[in-house]
């Protein structure tokens, strides 16, 4: 039984991952290519296809703002730790810092507590292991 759901989120995952890569030009509209594969999102479904995108942030991150405007799906913090990971450890990472913040504070909005410490010292971590 677990087995059979693990090939059904992968398999959605896929599509996901799929849509976004064939849709990944600027001038391509994603978000309704992501739309027309019709999958309810979970949080599983959305870290898996993060995951994949790991090497791709700006990629992921377009990603990841559609999903977190589905009005059936609300970022769950495993989202937002792998996301600002990804944003957080990628070279361009100063540029990346005032995402990393904006996600920091939706966060904390949505969650209406503070930012779980494993988060931000996740975040120090691998910004000091850059500047050695």
């Amino acid at each position: 039984m677990l087995r059979k759901k693990y090939n059904r989120v992968e398999s959605g995952a896929d599509k996901l991952y799929n849509a976004v890569i064939d849709n990944s030009n600027p001038y391509d509209n994603m978000e309704k290519a992501l739309e027309q594969v019709g999958l309810e999102l979970t949080t599983e479904l959305v870290v898996e296809v993060l995951h994949r995108l790991r090497f791709e942030e700006k990629i992921a991150f377009r990603f990841f703002t559609w999903a977190g405007h589905r009005e059936s799906y609300e970022h769950e913090p495993q989202a937002y730790t792998d996301m600002i990971d990804m944003l957080s450890s990628t070279r361009y990472k100063v540029k990346q810092s005032r995402i990393v913040c904006d996600l920091l504070d939706d966060m904390k909005r949505r969650e209406k507590s503070t930012v779980p410490v494993e988060v931000l010292l996740k975040i120090l971590r691998r910004c000091t292991d850059k500047l050695s």
